[in-house]
């Protein structure tokens, strides 16, 4: 009898606990990018700030408008801020502000041409880089070329030379992925 009745008091409790409703789940959805901007600002004051602006209709993909105003010179210095941009909404969302609320899961990259070499000036709470904030030197052999400027949605920020800035061993999904060929006269 005891037996009985402990059997069907596992079976009542097993039948409340598997009508319970789950906690929905609420996905981490994809930020709509309509914009980067690259504002680079030489070290030398008497220099001139060069500004690389990509611009779409927010599909993310890269058949949007690419410019450059200012040229980027050799042997210089410059102080590198990314701006990130939805431009479909009114006001206009500045999702600069959530990469870096959400800087553990973020990190942007950068495939440079030759004579570039860009460090990161910006970390996120385990000392891992951003990137919203850089160094962006030029050498003798700089030339122009293609910046490619990826962002990293939930990258290994510990894989194996992702914190020096190689995304080979990074993995997430990719935000946005823009490509600027340097001082292109167009």
């Amino acid at each position: 009898m005891k037996l009985k009745k402990l059997v069907i008091a596992m079976l009542v409790g097993l039948a409340f606990t598997s009508c319970q409703k789950d906690d929905p789940i609420i996905p981490n959805e994809e930020e709509v990018i309509t914009t980067v901007i690259y504002t680079l600002t030489p070290e030398v004051a008497a220099e001139e700030t060069v500004v690389l602006k990509y611009y779409s209709d927010g599909t993310n993909t890269n058949n949007g408008t690419y410019t450059q105003t200012g040229i980027i010179k050799k042997n210089t210095t410059y102080t590198g801020v990314l701006k990130v941009l939805n431009e479909t909404t009114d006001p206009v969302d500045d999702i600069t502000l959530e990469i870096k609320e959400e800087a553990l899961d973020h990190q942007f990259f950068f495939t440079k041409p030759q004579g570039v070499n860009i460090n990161y000036t910006d970390k996120d709470d385990n000392q891992h880089p951003i990137g919203l904030s850089t160094k962006f030197i030029t050498d003798n052999d700089f030339n122009g070329g293609d910046l490619t400027i990826t962002l990293r949605h939930q990258p290994n920020k510990s894989g194996a030379n992702v914190p020096e800035g190689d995304i080979t061993n990074a993995g997430g999904e990719t935000d946005v992925e823009v490509v600027f060929n340097l001082n292109d006269e167009k």
